[in-house]
């Protein structure tokens, strides 16, 4: 049982790491250019709830977030 809990426990870690590396890369590629501390703010809420929609392709999340906001 033990060794059940700690592959779920790093398989969890696993996708947790690859979940924040997906939205840090959507919110930099996003930012180009984007001077606005207020705007990059808004940018990081998109990002992150279109991570918590369940997407997980960067450039996916990026082309939504930039399309929500009359951007792209």
């Amino acid at each position: 049982m033990r060794r059940t809990n700690e592959v779920r426990l790093a398989e969890q870690i696993s996708q947790f790491a690859e979940k924040t590396a997906s939205i840090c890369e959507a919110f930099d590629s996003a930012c180009e250019g984007v001077q606005s501390d207020r705007v990059k703010a808004i940018i990081a809420k998109r990002v992150l709830a279109v991570a918590d929609a369940g997407e997980r392709d960067p450039r996916k999340m990026r082309k939504v977030v930039l399309f929500s906001l009359g951007l792209q």
